[in-house]
């Protein structure tokens, strides 16, 4: 059973952070590629801004460098942690 409390909380954090929503989907967007598109534009001072909502790291592609403490790299991957 789904906690409509929690699913809000979670679908803020996706029009938040991907700036997608259910009407791009029912309009027939492709939202997994609008949402990366969306992500990837984020910047600094973008992404710290999620740090007052309580967000402590950021996971991107190495393709998308930022000006931040990296945590940890691997791969294709970073972790940067948000001050």
């Amino acid at each position: 059973m789904h906690r409509k409390d929690a699913l809000t909380k979670w679908y803020d954090r996706i029009k938040q952070v991907y700036r997608v929503n259910i009407e791009d989907k029912r309009a027939g967007k492709d939202i997994t590629s609008l949402a990366l598109s969306h992500y990837f534009a984020l910047n600094e001072s973008q992404l710290k801004s999620f740090h007052k909502k309580g967000v402590d790291y950021i996971l991107t592609e190495k393709k998308h460098p930022l000006n931040l403490p990296v945590l940890y790299e691997y791969d294709i991957f970073v972790i940067y942690r948000l001050e």
